[in-house]
């Protein structure tokens, strides 16, 4: 059950990082195209075009990370749950 939940666990944090670093990344879009439209280089249809291909993808990014975390969050008390449950039978698998 340990080489499972640590398995498990790496790879939740290797795609969690990669998660947040693209949403980083597509934030870091965002802003880039708000600065452009708002010093006047870019033109609000511009604007509106772009930033309606950005959000989805944020709203996705954001999404997924909030379920990896919960889902983490899930694993850890199972683990926790069976080492208590173990740890209160200890004594019976002694004798």
């Amino acid at each position: 059950m340990g080489n499972v939940y640590n398995k498990n666990k790496n790879s939740h944090a290797d795609e969690l990082k990669t998660l947040k670093e693209d949403l980083y990344v597509y934030e870091k879009r965002k802003e880039k195209v708000q600065i452009l439209m708002l010093d006047g280089d870019l033109s609000f249809a511009d604007f509106q075009s772009i930033k309606s291909k950005i959000e989805p993808e944020i709203e996705a990014l954001t999404e997924r990370i909030k379920s990896i975390e919960q889902l983490r969050n899930s694993d850890e008390e199972e683990v926790i749950e069976f080492g208590f449950q173990f740890l209160s039978n200890l004594d019976k698998l002694l004798w």
